[in-house]
């Protein structure tokens, strides 16, 4: 007969497998281990240097070969296992030994280690109960977990639904404390998964769970607290929360508020449509018999004046009306003159003949004059003139619609909100694992800030402040003295370390990950 002192051994019927035995691999067997279940291992050769020096007494075998023989396999047992892990350093021997392992076992679930994540999607939607990952994207989430801090201790999603595992040590001015009993604490987004009594809570988790009644029962960590117990200063309280969600429908209503169109003030009105609404003003008094007095000349002079008045503080715009009065100037003038000295049969071939000559076509048109037709020599110098003037003015008008078109381009990219000014986190190299990283903050509604030493495009990430240049240069900018957590994610380790110094020297007290 057990007593109630002895803890029981979990039995179990589960068996892994574990191909490759590196650095990953055998932390996978660590943590399979901690559910009571067979765990073997397959390596080319078995492994010299173990990270736990007792991991080799936890397998439950060791067998030498190549995984990807069906020999090998079956001599560890894959027809029986539950699941296989695949996690050698070469992506095509884990897949050649996941297909083989299917073979052996149709039912067997197949993890394997791969970096080329559309191959995994492609490989998930064509193998049933298969996943791959790629290692150092498992490595986000606990980033982000250390740079937000220690009250949150884990978050998932289901469905549409963020959920969070939140720690609170309740202080003395804490508004539960002594006044909230357990039960008033839940609602419905809010249950507690644990309560830790102040005389406990220093306790090594062995003590803690020793002073329960049944401390190895399943049900042990649940629900072992009563409701009516008030919080008292001293005590932890661990809670899963959902997020509301109104703040789910708070994106969509935003995006649908943004579309909203507002008809403008005639204040704020473009100069064009001043324009347009003179011209109908005066179309408006012309029908009603006004057009003698000054009214009809009113509206548009008030138009004109104005728009001269408001470019004053837009000096490109009163360049290209400047330069545009010039150049329309400058074909009335050249359309009459040749028309009256006979160039040009007629005003329209005259005005043609200007336009082409503005354009640059003085060659064009008195190449073979000189030959047929006598031109004055001041209509020439004339011509010679427009062609000079209509060349400079209408690359300044090409100048002044470059650019604004590309004013207009940029205009569409949503500029980055300007950088927080206090408990922030700050990521360092917007790598993989570093958009991944700001990607989960974000979610968690953690103020954020990248930085990188490449530009990058205007759609990655756009509602995260970004700062780009020489990273050790630009630290500063991010306002890194008051920021909550810095963290590191280059590939270079060394790097890492460095540029952590550098932000621990500014800001002692962050926490650097």
């Amino acid at each position: 007969m057990m007593s109630n002192d002895s803890q029981p051994t979990l039995v179990s019927q589960d068996e892994f497998l574990v191909c490759g035995l590196g650095s990953l691999g055998q932390h996978c067997v660590i943590n399979l281990k901690t559910f009571g279940v067979a765990v073997r291992g397959i390596d080319l050769v078995r492994p010299t240097y173990w990270e736990v020096a007792e991991l080799p007494d936890l397998l439950d075998g060791v067998i030498e070969g190549d995984c990807r023989r069906a020999k090998v396999l079956e001599q560890a047992g894959v027809r029986d296992c539950r699941a296989v892990l695949l996690v050698t350093t070469d992506e095509r021997v884990n897949l050649e030994a996941a297909l083989t392992a299917r073979l052996l076992n149709p039912r067997i679930r197949l993890v394997i280690r791969s970096d080329k994540q559309n191959l995994n999607d492609l490989l998930a939607q064509q193998l049933a109960n298969f996943v791959g990952f790629e290692p150092s994207l498992l490595a986000a989430p606990a980033f982000a977990l250390e740079a937000f801090g220690e009250d949150l201790l884990g978050f998932f999603k289901l469905g549409d639904r963020r959920f969070r595992v939140v720690k609170r040590e309740i202080a003395a001015n804490h508004r539960w404390c002594n006044k909230r009993s357990l039960h008033e604490i839940e609602h419905r987004d809010r249950r507690i998964l644990r309560h830790l009594k102040h005389d406990i809570v220093g306790l090594s988790a062995t003590e803690q769970l020793n002073q329960r009644a049944n401390p190895y029962s399943p049900s042990a960590q649940f629900y072992t607290w009563l409701p009516n117990m008030m919080v008292a200063a001293g005590d932890v309280v661990i809670t899963v929360e959902a997020e509301p969600e109104s703040s789910l429908n708070q994106g969509k209503v935003g995006r649908r508020s943004s579309r909203s169109v507002i008809a403008p003030s005639s204040k704020h009105q473009p100069w064009w449509s001043r324009v347009l609404t003179a011209v109908r003003q005066w179309r408006g008094l012309r029908h009603t018999g006004l057009r003698h007095t000054g009214l009809r000349h009113t509206g548009l002079r008030h138009t004109i004046m104005a728009f001269w008045h408001d470019s004053y503080r837009d000096q490109i715009r009163r360049v290209a009306l400047l330069c545009g009065l010039t150049v329309v100037t400058l074909c009335l003038l050249g359309t009459v003159l040749l028309t009256i000295t006979g160039v040009t049969p007629n005003l329209a071939d005259g005005f043609y003949a200007t336009v082409v000559l503005l354009l640059g076509g003085y060659g064009d048109l008195f190449s073979d004059f000189g030959l047929r037709i006598a031109i004055p020599w001041w209509l020439r110098l004339f011509s010679l003139a427009l062609t000079l003037a209509g060349t400079a003015f209408i690359g300044v008008l090409y100048a002044l619609l470059t650019e604004k078109l590309l004013t207009i381009k940029f205009a569409f990219l949503e500029r980055r909100p300007a950088v927080p000014e206090a408990e922030h986190v700050v990521v360092i190299w917007l790598g993989r694992v570093g958009r991944q990283v700001v990607q989960l903050l974000q979610d968690l509604k953690q103020p954020v800030v990248g930085i990188t030493n490449q530009a990058v495009e205007a759609d990655v990430l756009p509602q995260m402040p970004l700062v780009t240049g020489r990273i050790r240069d630009v630290l500063a900018s991010t306002n890194i003295a008051t920021a909550k957590s810095v963290v590191a994610v280059s590939d270079d380790e060394i790097q890492n370390l460095e540029l952590g110094l550098l932000a621990h020297r500014v800001n002692p007290h962050c926490r650097l990950i």
